[in-house]
């Protein structure tokens, strides 16, 4: 009879246990993850600083080059050929002889706007780069939020099995000491609750790691006690729609896409610039020169280029050509990826979805009246310890496939909003 109270005892003490959570734990939300990553996380911080420096090199690009000024021809001393030569500022003829010239290059064919462009296009790579650094990395924290959210479901199943089975060891511990018992009862009691010890002990190894992981891409350290909640939301948009428009959605949003579309225009421009290089640069002078020809005061205008006549620029002009051509192999051998990854993560995302279905939630409900029924059924004598156990064992086994399933599902369906460029 004592042993029969010590065992209904149990059903209570195990469901009154998983509804009790700590106050004291901070419960963040996925949105509040990622709303520290975006205050905290430092290669963030560091692709904003290659941003002021793209646009640095914007302004550096459109500026003029500085004119050269050269003193030339200044007699430290002189013979007796001399002449003297007029005043030039003190109204007092003089012996002093010096020249000076003011020369100014000027860039010819447009390089000037060609670089100015191409230093633009840059920058947009570099804005386009911080998008798609903000894009991966929520990639990688939603997916550690997923195995998380699967580590705590296992661990609150588990530790409802433990409380469950540490009132059971005991009840069993006061029988055996009356030998009302076999001792092999006992020790496979034992054996069950040190082994949901140690599977909760893993896993709490694995959360540690978990959010170690997570406070590293966020850039800030997470709390030992966070409580991490789903928002709960569909995503119904995903499944309306179809992959042709999620590879337009993606063609039209992904910033790596962008990325190297505008480094394929950066491509075009470099071939521009460097055909404008076989045309000279100009170099207008202007000097004036005091006694050191026939005129005392010699005012006069120059200009000066290069001959292209050995170099025509023609391996850098080539050079650029083939830039172009391995910017355009890369974009459309990005472009079939993303082909192939959106039409296979789509079939993916509807057979798990079909699986899905299949674990209704009365499903779920009719498996946790089994566990009490087949928990009041042990103590009341009507189910042995071995079928006990047996459907205990099914029951873990069926709910941890179950929190699998959900979290490849998760993971899929980031995987989509990776690979298409935003969320639905």
């Amino acid at each position: 009879m004592r042993k029969n109270i010590f065992l209904l005892l149990i059903i209570f003490s195990f469901t009154i246990l998983n509804a009790q959570e700590r106050d004291t734990a901070k419960v963040f939300s996925l949105s509040d993850i990622e709303q520290l990553f975006l205050l905290h996380n430092y290669q963030l911080l560091q692709q904003k600083h290659n941003i002021s420096q793209a646009e640095a090199k914007v302004l550096q690009a459109k500026l003029w080059k500085n004119p050269q000024l050269s003193l030339s021809e200044v007699n430290l001393w002189h013979n007796k050929t001399i002449e003297e030569l007029p005043p030039l500022w003190n109204g007092k003829p003089g012996k002093q002889q010096f020249a000076i010239e003011l020369e100014q290059e000027l860039l010819t064919a447009g390089k000037r706007r060609k670089n100015v462009q191409i230093k633009s296009l840059a920058k947009d790579i570099e804005e386009l780069d911080f998008e798609n650094l903000i894009r991966e990395t929520k990639y990688e924290i939603r997916n550690r939020f997923a195995e998380y959210i699967r580590l705590e479901l296992k661990e609150k199943l588990l530790r409802k099995l433990l409380n469950e089975f540490n009132a059971l060891e005991k009840a069993y511990q006061r029988q055996q000491a009356s030998q009302n018992i076999s001792k092999i009862d006992l020790l496979r009691i034992e054996g069950e609750a040190k082994g949901y010890r140690t599977e909760i002990g893993n896993i709490k190894i694995e959360k540690q790691e978990n959010l170690h992981a997570l406070s590293k891409l966020i850039g800030t350290e997470l709390p030992a006690d966070i409580i991490l909640k789903e928002d709960g939301t569909t995503h119904s948009a995903l499944f309306e729609s179809t992959p042709d428009v999620l590879e337009k959605t993606a063609l039209e949003t992904r910033p790596d896409l962008k990325a190297l579309e505008s480094q394929m225009r950066i491509a075009s421009q470099n071939i521009a610039l460097q055909k404008s290089e076989r045309v000279p640069n100009l170099n207008l002078q202007v000097n004036y020169d005091h006694g050191g020809g026939v005129m005392h005061h010699f005012v006069g205008v120059g200009l000066s280029l290069d001959l292209p006549v050995f170099d025509r620029n023609k391996g850098n002009i080539q050079s650029a050509k083939i830039e172009k051509e391995k910017v355009g192999n890369s974009l459309n051998a990005e472009y079939f990826e993303l082909k192939t990854e959106l039409n296979k993560l789509w079939k993916q995302l509807h057979i798990q979805q079909e699986t899905l279905s299949e674990w209704s939630e009365n499903y779920l409900q009719n498996l946790e009246q089994m566990l009490e029924t087949s928990t009041r059924n042990f103590a009341q004598k009507n189910l042995s310890l071995v079928e006990y156990l047996d459907f205990i064992g099914f029951y873990v086994e069926t709910l941890d496939e179950y929190y699998k399933l959900t979290e490849k599902h998760k993971k899929t369906k980031e995987t989509l909003f990776y690979i298409i460029g935003k969320e639905l």
